[in-house]
């Protein structure tokens, strides 16, 4: 039986600031993901696969994740190991200022758990950026992972999730790439990835680069077939964003949200969302809607981390904004079990 959501990547702590001022840590990486599906499926069918360090900031990890309850075992705990720290400044929470306070080298080139053993009973395995993939050494034994799913017909999304500091090695790594994308069920990806991916001779930083309206089918359709992808998804944030399967491209225009704060964690909220396909047998446009709804209620909260996220708001944002996307609301919260 095929239950497990197994999201793979990074589990960092954020040291929130305001006023120079210490005002609390949250755990962020794919924590995001996980506060989020805790809301839509049974938490101890969730089992994020990281590494978390043994310091004094680890607490603030560990605690969030317990009351979660999510399934810990596939969390690796490397001793006298730094935590992955990051400040996020909030002084003006509109524009949050992120910077890395510890690289955490020790835990970074630590191997995670192996995680073949529980392909079998995987509906669904998630990874988080491309740093998670390719930036890290031991890279065979992700492939390696990654190929066993696709032979098992188990469904591998990515969220590429790229940083301009990043784009020389997805330049270099055009081949280990092919590897990756092929066997992917769909990637997810912002304006600036999608050009780049396509045209790597693109010298525009990535934040700067958008997408004209009539380059969104030519540019997804470009990347589904270099990479035979089955599915691609452009982001767009505020425009929102655009699917392409092999059988049909759909547009979704972006949920306006009712009070906009900044854009932290709705990529990851996004990914979350549009991941109920495989756990709710969605369909496309259901699932790119679902995907549409929880970005949109990221934007709403001043962290990445969506405490404010609860089962009520994500019912009532549903049946608000249902009727735009010609969906039957109250089918749909049955079909997610949210009634």
């Amino acid at each position: 039986m095929q239950y497990r959501r197994v999201p793979v990547g990074n589990l960092t702590v954020d040291r929130i600031v305001r006023h120079r001022k210490i005002i609390g840590y949250k755990p962020g990486g794919i924590a995001n993901f996980c506060r989020t599906l805790v809301k839509l499926v049974e938490p101890n069918t969730i089992t994020p696969v990281a590494k978390i360090g043994d310091d004094k900031y680890v607490k603030h990890v560990e605690r969030p994740l317990k009351k979660l309850h999510v399934d810990e075992s596939y969390i690796l705990k490397v001793e006298s190991a730094e935590s992955r720290l990051y400040e996020i400044n909030v002084t003006d929470p509109q524009r949050p200022k992120i910077q890395r306070k510890q690289n955490a080298e020790e835990l970074m080139s630590t191997p995670p758990k192996d995680i073949t053993p529980i392909l079998p009973q995987t509906a669904i395995l998630f990874y988080q950026s491309f740093a998670t993939v390719f930036e890290t050494p031991y890279l065979d034994l992700t492939l390696k992972t990654i190929e066993e799913a696709y032979r098992l017909g188990v469904p591998v999304g990515l969220d590429n999730n790229i940083r301009q500091a990043s784009v020389e090695k997805l330049k270099a790594m055009s081949n280990v790439t092919q590897k990756v994308y092929n066997k992917l069920d769909f990637l997810k990806v912002n304006e600036g990835e999608a050009k780049i991916i396509l045209n790597p001779n693109i010298d525009e930083p990535i934040e700067k680069i958008s997408l004209q309206e009539n380059e969104l089918s030519r540019v997804a359709n470009g990347i589904a077939s270099s990479y035979d992808v089955k599915t691609v998804a452009i982001t767009m944030g505020e425009r929102g964003s655009f699917i392409l399967t092999r059988d049909e491209e759909l547009r979704f225009k972006a949920v306006e949200p009712e009070n906009f704060v900044n854009s932290l964690g709705a990529g990851d909220l996004w990914c979350a969302g549009y991941c109920m396909k495989y756990s709710r047998k969605l369909s496309e446009w259901e699932a790119g809607f679902l995907a549409t709804v929880l970005g949109s209620l990221a934007t709403e909260g001043t962290y990445a981390y969506p405490s404010h996220l609860t089962k009520k708001r994500i019912r009532g944002r549903i049946r608000n904004t249902s009727g735009l996307y010609d969906i039957d609301a109250s089918q749909f919260l049955k079909k997610l079990k949210l009634l």
